[in-house]
């Protein structure tokens, strides 16, 4: 062996930080939603850029640059990713290496030296009044075949996920995670009180009980008839179909994978021609500008969203609360007509 060899022992970061994310549930620090961010992140961008680096040898350069070439072209098919993104992996890098400090595994968190990069005004991206109208009837038009082949069983429940997201504001994972029994037609709502986790198994998870994600979400009779009628076609292909069926499922009356869902939107937006880049998660959007357009308190918006904190909400939101500016502008005018001479 060369006497210029460096001998290079111990775990690798793409080790460390897979074991902190498989420890993470039982912290309990953390909710399922951002675990399971974190996971995308470390597969997505810490192994390919920084995996194979050995965790006592990673250095603040190492990590500045990891964040530049992301910056550059590290997203799907060479794009920039965005600052939101790139600020998940500091906080996954940051909290892997307090942990792996206070386990010994190294003696220096390098993160710490890392500038934590600067995030820009997160503005939520919502469909116009025009797009807003050819996505509800798409879904519709998709919901009217009561054929029970396959194609258009994934079709249908496709449709019907999208349009409960769109019509709630639930997060995908949530829609997925809802049981027959959840779409209480009593009280014309669905309750919220479960999600899908992928990994590393698809499997329902509840959500906890004093957390805010838990919640009744109202919705009017026209969703619910449409609900009923999804129902009724379900039972005509499922073999023993009762209150705890997924209310989206396969042919087979299996939980669906939000991740396979999320994908079928986007083939369909793109489809639909709607704006490039848009998501199923623009469902949601959707549905919380809207609510914000015709004078919903933010509060409430909250709520229907499930945040933890209203600065999230007003994060996301506020560049779309024209409500509040109009009645800024007419109170100024009001002051400037008094004070006129």
């Amino acid at each position: 062996m060369s006497e210029f060899t460096e001998i290079q022992t111990g775990p690798t970061v793409a080790d460390m930080v897979g074991r902190y994310i498989d420890l993470l549930p039982v912290l309990g620090e953390y909710s399922p939603s951002t675990i399971e961010t974190y996971r995308s992140s470390y597969e997505c961008h810490v192994v390919p850029l920084l995996g194979d680096i050995r965790v006592r040898e990673l250095r603040p350069y190492h990590v500045t640059t990891a964040f530049q070439m992301m910056a550059i072209r590290g997203g799907k098919r060479g794009k920039p990713v965005d600052k939101p993104t790139i600020l998940k992996v500091h906080a996954l890098l940051s909290g892997a290496y307090r942990w792996m400090v206070e386990a010994r595994v190294c003696d220096v968190n390098p993160i710490a030296s890392v500038p934590r990069p600067k995030s820009g005004p997160s503005m939520a991206v919502a469909y116009d009044e025009e797009e807003f109208g050819t996505i509800c009837a798409a879904l519709l038009s998709m919901m009217e075949s009561d054929k029970t082949t396959r194609q258009n069983i994934a079709r249908r429940n496709l449709a019907m996920a999208s349009y409960i997201e769109l019509n709630t504001g639930e997060r995908l994972g949530e829609v997925c995670a809802q049981a027959r029994a959840d779409a209480r037609l009593r009280f014309a709502d669905f309750h919220v009180g479960h999600t899908m986790i992928e990994r590393p198994h698809l499997r329902r998870k509840r959500l906890p009980k004093n957390a805010s994600s838990v919640r009744n979400l109202s919705v009017d009779d026209e969703v619910m008839d449409t609900v009923v009628r999804h129902i009724a076609w379900q039972d005509t292909y499922l073999d023993d179909p009762g209150p705890k069926t997924p209310l989206i499922c396969t042919e087979r009356a299996t939980w669906m994978r939000p991740s396979t869902l999320s994908a079928q939107y986007t083939a369909l937006s793109e489809s639909l021609g709607l704006p490039e880049g848009t998501t199923a998660h623009t469902l949601r959007h959707t549905h919380a500008t809207w609510l914000i357009y015709q004078g919903v308190d933010i509060k409430t918006v909250q709520w229907r969203l499930g945040h933890a904190s209203i600065n999230t909400t007003l994060n996301l939101y506020a560049h779309i609360l024209p409500g509040a500016d109009i009645a800024a502008s007419k109170a100024f005018a009001d002051a400037r007509r008094r004070c006129a001479p």
